[in-house]
């Protein structure tokens, strides 16, 4: 049977015998309005008071529960009160470093609280350490004042870490960089073609419009997919900042490219075409001339293509020794393709039955889609 000596010998072998400035990882005991309770294995409770606890705009309760591990620094036996006092914030100066280059070199974020603007950009603070934060690193887009963020908490990722310099360079702009990297890898694996989502113009440029339709991804409407009518300028449409209701037409997960629709199917003018083969229409206007030929817009906007072979009875060498672009002129269909959507139209022969007509030689222009034209214009 073991004796009381034994026991007490067990017992002191099961404490650790402590010294200021000795860093320990203790358990909360308790959780008081001003200080923490830790058993940091020891005869005595550890009292972490919270102003060697907590940092600017850091809440005790958000933050610390009873069963919680956390490492603290020894600051003071006190033999006579029977109770070790304890600092996390100087703990933290040691460990933090630590800390700092792990979060670096695993591309972790850091939350840290911006303190004043320096030459040059913001002098940040995290856990005690001072860092810097470049004015041009604070977000995507340029940043002309930056006092703005004083007083702030904001998120980035450790950029630089010196240890004999004690400095610490961060950035949020690399990290809202890769935090869409990672939206738009994750949106390329869920998005199909047919989809619907309503976005943002944020971008238009000649031949169409850039449309952010998730966090960090945009798609592109070409100008041939805007409307059923011929559109010459996306400005005609859309502007930067309208929201819109577009349709996923494809996908291109390798180049990481999304095509959108804008016009609405269900004003889809082939759906009940009012046109017939051999129709005579009047009073129609050149809309485009191209070296194949010509674009002539029919009256409910359908854009019919006039082949150069088919303007004029004689050999003609360019459509504009016959036409220019918004002539009225007379035409009659000749062919209707609603599968391809494309109507090709002649001038040849109006007024009476068509004859075989001239053709020339390796003529592959008929039943030119609008599509056709913009081809090649996105790559």
């Amino acid at each position: 049977m073991e004796s009381m000596e034994d026991f007490a010998s067990m017992l002191d072998a099961s404490f650790e015998d402590v010294r200021n400035g000795d860093i320990v990882e203790g358990t909360i005991l308790e959780v008081q309005k001003d200080t923490l309770v830790v058993d940091i294995h020891s005869f005595m409770d550890g009292v972490l008071p919270v102003t060697e606890l907590l940092y600017e705009n850091e809440v005790l309760e958000d933050l610390y529960h009873k069963g919680d591990t956390i490492k603290v620094m020894v600051t003071r036996v006190d033999t006579r009160g029977d109770t070790i006092w304890l600092s996390k914030k100087r703990a933290d100066e040691i460990v933090v470093w630590d800390e700092l280059e792990e979060m670096q070199k695993e591309n972790r974020p850091i939350l840290f609280q911006v303190k004043e603007v320096v030459k040059g950009g913001l002098r940040i603070q995290y856990k005690g350490v001072r860092g810097f934060l470049p004015q041009y690193q604070i977000a995507e887009e340029e940043v002309e004042h930056p006092e703005l963020f004083v007083g702030k908490g904001l998120t980035g990722l450790v950029q630089r870490v010196d240890r004999e310099r004690r400095d610490v360079v961060v950035s949020v702009k690399e990290y809202l960089r890769r935090q869409r990297q990672v939206a738009r890898s994750e949106f390329m694996r869920t998005v199909h073609e047919g989809d619907v989502y309503t976005g943002t113009v944020s971008r238009v440029e000649p031949y169409g419009a850039f449309v952010e339709i998730a966090p960090g991804v945009d798609g592109l409407i070409h100008v041939s997919e805007m409307a059923w009518t011929r559109v010459k300028h996306p400005s005609e449409v859309v502007n930067v900042g309208d929201t819109v209701k577009v349709t996923v037409l494809n996908v291109d997960p390798e180049r990481g490219r999304i095509g959108l629709r804008l016009k609405d199917l269900n004003q889809d003018p082939w759906a009940n075409l009012p046109y017939s083969k051999d129709q005579q229409l009047d009073h129609v206007k050149v809309a485009k001339i191209i070296g194949s030929g010509a674009f002539i817009t029919l009256p409910n906007g359908i854009e019919a293509f006039l082949p150069i072979s088919q303007v004029s009875e004689k050999r003609i060498r360019s459509v504009s020794e016959v036409l220019k672009e918004g002539d009225t002129v007379s035409v009659k269909i000749s062919r209707i393709d609603k599968e391809q959507k494309r109507i090709s139209v002649t001038m040849r022969g109006l007024g009476e039955p068509e004859e075989e007509v001239f053709t020339y030689e390796n003529d592959e222009t008929e039943g030119y889609s609008i599509a056709d034209a913009f081809k090649g214009l996105l790559k």
